[in-house]
C-alpha cells in the first residue's frame, strides 16, 4: 500500500503529510521535485513539494505530468494536495493529472476544522465568500473568485461537476467519466467523513484531490502498514522566521511583540542595497554587511540566553510599503527576483545563526557555545523551502501537528536533530507564536 501526494508548496506538503504520520504511518516529505532518491520500500507515503504555487500555468502543467509519469506506477493511490483557499495553479494541475491518470478525480477542497467550507460549488472562509475574505488582499495570490468551477477553468479547460450534500447517495462509480472532476460540497467534519466513506465504497480513493482536511480521512479508510515513530525530546528556545506578508501572520507578529518577544524586522536592512535584488550573489557577499552580522549576533545572544527570537520580513504592512524598493521594472521577473532575494537573504541569516549556535572549525566568531539550536518555526511555504535548501536538507520526517494546519517535523543538520514547525501565512489565531513555543518547550 503506497500513497503519492503531490503538493504545490512546502507547507502544504508538510501539513498533509502529518495527517498520515500522526497515525504511525511512515511518511517522507521531499522539499522539491528534483533529485528524489529511490523510494524506500518501508515508506508508505511519499509527499513531494512540486514547488509550483507561483509558477506559470505551463510550467505547472509540465511539472505535474512529469512527476506522475515518473512515479505513478510505483503507487496505488495518488492525491493532489491543493491549497485550502484555492491559491496556485489548480487549473493546470488538474488538467495535467486528468490527462496522465485518465480516471475520474474526486475533489474535496473543504477544511471544516479551519472554517473553510464549500457550498453550492463556492468556497467560503469564516462565513465569507473567498473573494470577500482576508485572502482577497493576499500579496502574491489575491482571491478574486469564489466559484470553484471557474477557478478550475482559469487556464485550462477542466470539466467539473458538483456533488451537493443532498446528492451524495446518487454518486456511484459506474456513472463517472474519466475526464471529469467531481467536486464535493462539504460544510462539516461529519460530511467530510461521509464523503470518505462514500469514496471508499466506490473504490475511488485511488485518485483524489483536496487540502489537508480530506487527507485526514486516509488513515481510517486505507489499509496502511503502521510502525511506531518517535521524535527527539528536547526543550529550549525557538528561532521563529516569518517570510509571510499575509494579514493573519502580521497580526500574530504584532501580538508576539506585545508579549515581549524580541522581533527583528528585516525589510529596511535587506533593501539597503538594491543591487542584490537583480543579481544572484553568493551567500558570502552578505557576510560583508555589518548589519547582517549584527542581526546574527543579536539573534544568537538571545537564543543562548534561552529566549526565543523572531526574524520577520516585516511586522506591519507599512514597513513593507515604505521599505520595498521602487523600480521602473514592473515585470513579473522583477517581482520574482524580489521574492527570491528575500528568501536568499533570510535563509542565509538562519543558516548563519544555526552555525553560530553550534560552531565547527570553520565558523563561530561570536563565542557561541555548543548548545545547538533545537527548534525552528517558519511561517510561509516559500521561506521554509528556501531555508531547507540553504541547510541542504532535502528530506523531512513528518511527526504530527501542534494544532490544525501547523505540522511538527524533524530534520537533520550536521548530524543533529532539529524540530521544524511550519505554518502557511493565513493559518492560526493571534497567539500562535506563544502556542508553538509552549508546545516545543514541553517536548
Amino acid at each position: 500500500m503506497k500513497l503519492l501526494i503531490i503538493a504545490d508548496d512546502f507547507t502544504g506538503a508538510l501539513d498533509t503529510g502529518v495527517q498520515l504520520s500522526k497515525h504511525s504511518i511512515r511518511t517522507v516529505v521531499m522539499t522539491s521535485p528534483d533529485d528524489i532518491p529511490s523510494i524506500d520500500q518501508e515508506c508508505q507515503v511519499l509527499v513531494i513539494n512540486a514547488d509550483i504555487r507561483h509558477a506559470c500555468p505551463e510550467e505547472a502543467y509540465e511539472c505535474i505530468c512529469s512527476l506522475l509519469y515518473k512515479y505513478m506506477e510505483d503507487f496505488s493511490h495518488v492525491y493532489l494536495k491543493t491549497d485550502s483557499v484555492l491559491r496556485g495553479n489548480l487549473s493546470a494541475v488538474f488538467a495535467a493529472a486528468l490527462h496522465v491518470c485518465r480516471k475520474p478525480l474526486c475533489f474535496i477542497p473543504a477544511f471544516p476544522e479551519l472554517n473553510r467550507i464549500t457550498r453550492d460549488a463556492t468556497a467560503y472562509v469564516n462565513g465569507q465568500r473567498l473573494e470577500d475574505s482576508v485572502f482577497r488582499d493576499d500579496p502574491r495570490s489575491p482571491a478574486v473568485e469564489s466559484y470553484i468551477p471557474a477557478i478550475l477553468n482559469r487556464d485550462y479547460p477542466v470539466r467539473c461537476l458538483c456533488i451537493s450534500h443532498e446528492n451524495y447517495h446518487l454518486f456511484t462509480e459506474t456513472s463517472l467519466d474519466c475526464d471529469t472532476v467531481y467536486l464535493f460540497d462539504c460544510e462539516t467534519n461529519e460530511q467530510l467523513r461521509s464523503i470518505g466513506s462514500l469514496i471508499q465504497q466506490q473504490n475511488l480513493y485511488t485518485f483524489t484531490a483536496g487540502c489537508a482536511g480530506f487527507a485526514s480521512t486516509f488513515a481510517e479508510h486505507l489499509p496502511f502498514n503502521k510502525a511506531l515513530s518517535s521524535i527527539s525530546k528536547s526543550s529550549g528556545p525557538v528561532l521563529f522566521v516569518s517570510g509571510s506578508a499575509n494579514a493573519v501572520t502580521l497580526q500574530q507578529l504584532v501580538y508576539a511583540r506585545g508579549q515581549g518577544y524580541p522581533v527583528i524586522p528585516l525589510a529596511k536592512i535587506m533593501f539597503s542595497n538594491t543591487d542584490y535584488i537583480t543579481s544572484t550573489p553568493e551567500n558570502k557577499d552578505f557576510f560583508k554587511d555589518f548589519q547582517y552580522l549584527e542581526i546574527v549576533k543579536q539573534a544568537v545572544t538571545s537564543l543562548q540566553n534561552g529566549q526565543s527570537v523572531i526574524l520577520a520580513t516585516a511586522v506591519e504592512q507599512k514597513e513593507l510599503e515604505s521599505n520595498t524598493p521602487c523600480s521602473s521594472d514592473t515585470t513579473t521577473n522583477y517581482e520574482k527576483n524580489l521574492h527570491n532575494y528575500i528568501a536568499r537573504y533570510t535563509s542565509s541569516l538562519v543558516k548563519s545563526i544555526i552555525d553560530e549556535m553550534e560552531p565547527d572549525d570553520s565558523s563561530a566568531s561570536f563565542g557561541a557555545s555548543s548548545n545547538s539550536l533545537k527548534n525552528l518555526a517558519v511561517f510561509g511555504g516559500d521561506m521554509a523551502a528556501a531555508i531547507l535548501n540553504q541547510l541542504s536538507c532535502h528530506q523531512v520526517c513528518a511527526a504530527g501537528e501542534i494544532t490544525a494546519g501547523v505540522p511538527l517535523c524533524e530534520i537533520q543538520y550536521k548530524g543533529q536533530a532539529v524540530h521544524l514547525v511550519t505554518k502557511s501565512g493565513g493559518f492560526g489565531e493571534a497567539d500562535m507564536i506563544p502556542v508553538i513555543e509552549h508546545y516545543l518547550r514541553k517536548l
